[in-house]
């Protein structure tokens, strides 16, 4: 089944990863997707910065995220797709499992309690409402 691997600098993700691995026959012979969404930095600090002091802070963030990401699937020996976009983050996700085919989208998250809900704004709960294509969060 193509999956698609929802991955972001934070420290839940390495869940995310486990799970992926411990279930290998979950992606089978299919290509594993790995996509990173990072925010889009507003345009004001993009003017004063410059667009190429921009896209390299993007692409080096990317690097650090999706680098340990990719030793580890190496090591596994899967077949995967890395790629990072800049956007909306549940939105680009969804775009992104959209593009990928993917069947299912795996993401890590924390623990947080119902007024945690209720304050943050969380990437994973958005995700489950608002796509179309299945989620799986691990914590």
């Amino acid at each position: 089944m193509k999956i698609l691997l929802a991955v972001d600098e934070s420290q839940h993700i390495q869940k995310a990863l486990e799970f992926i691995q411990a279930n290998k026959t979950l992606v089978g012979d299919d290509e594993l997707a790995v996509s990173n969404v990072q925010r889009a930095i507003p345009g004001g600090v993009t003017a004063t910065l410059g667009s190429a002091a921009v896209a390299s802070h993007h692409a080096e963030k990317a690097n650090n995220v999706l680098k340990p990401i990719r030793n580890s699937l190496d090591g596994q020996a899967m077949r995967y797709n890395c790629y990072s976009v800049t956007g909306a983050v549940v939105g680009e996700m969804i775009f992104a499992a959209e593009k990928a085919h993917a069947r299912m989208i795996v993401r890590g998250t924390c623990r947080h309690c119902l007024v945690g809900r209720a304050l943050t704004d969380s990437v994973a709960q958005r995700l489950l409402f608002e796509r179309a294509i299945p989620a799986r969060l691990i914590r």
